[in-house]
């Protein structure tokens, strides 16, 4: 119920700069479909961010049908496209969900959360190539005010081809634009792990723990780095904090298989 409310007032927040740019702030009775007539692109934003509200709080048919909205005020919205990808990425429809991405791209080459996405999307399903295509074209747009999540993203991607050099930049890049986003670190210690760089490894991954939380995965390359210097005491206590608040996890599955080898 609280979601819902909140997600009332941030739609109302949204309609509310429409009726003053279509001057209709006087007109209670005007509907969305009024403004698409009077300013079609303010309506189309306006169905889209309406869509990307009901995505925050996973209400997927009133997402689509707003997206859906969208793209009858204007077929080339990129943005209604990348939202349909991901209600269809969420409702494991994966076909569906490549299809809108690449839908968004033709629609807007240029529109760097579609490439990220997509190059998510990609990642997830281990097609590392395209995946680190679409993310390295994603990170060259300066202007875009999430850029370190794109290069975290290609960080990672990188990584997974065992491109480590380039995995690197990305990520250390990542973090110059933004110093507190703590998995470009976590993520920047495997890095440093698999280059054998444990001094590194190690720093880095003091880095992440004064941003980020103590996940299981990061709990997990704790131990790893402990492991690689060949400190006991301090695996053994990340070890004891991953089964105690992650006994089911996979990342406690394979710390077990690492201490079964």
């Amino acid at each position: 119920m609280t979601k819902m409310i909140k997600l009332h007032q941030r739609v109302t927040k949204l309609l509310m700069p429409l009726a003053v740019v279509a001057g209709l702030a006087a007109c209670t009775t005007t509907t969305t479909g009024d403004l698409g007539e009077r300013n079609p692109n303010a309506a189309r934003d306006a169905y889209i961010q309406l869509g990307e509200e009901y995505l925050k709080v996973d209400d997927r048919e009133s997402a689509k049908q707003r997206f859906f909205r969208a793209i009858e005020i204007d077929d080339d919205a990129a943005g209604a496209y990348t939202g349909l990808a991901v209600v269809y990425l969420r409702s494991s429809e994966y076909d569906e969900a490549e299809e809108y991405f690449k839908k968004a791209l033709r629609a807007d080459s240029g529109y760097t959360p579609a490439k990220v996405q997509y190059g998510v999307f990609l990642l997830g399903q281990s097609r590392y190539r395209e995946a680190c295509s679409q993310l390295e074209r994603a990170t060259a747009d300066r202007e875009w005010t999430q850029r370190h999540v794109a290069l975290f993203y290609y960080g990672r991607c990188e990584f997974k081809r065992e491109n480590y050099v380039e995995a690197e930049r990305a990520l250390l890049l990542a973090n110059r634009i933004n110093v507190r986003f703590a998995a470009s670190y976590l993520e920047l210690t495997q890095v440093y792990l698999a280059k054998n760089e444990l001094p590194l490894a190690k720093s880095t991954l003091s880095e992440y723990f004064r941003f980020g939380a103590e996940t299981a995965e990061a709990l997990l390359v704790a131990i790893k780095v402990e492991r690689a210097f060949g400190n006991i005491t301090a695996e053994r206590t990340f070890a004891q904090q991953l089964q105690l608040r992650y006994p089911y996890s996979d990342e406690w599955l394979a710390y077990r298989e690492m201490s079964n080898q």
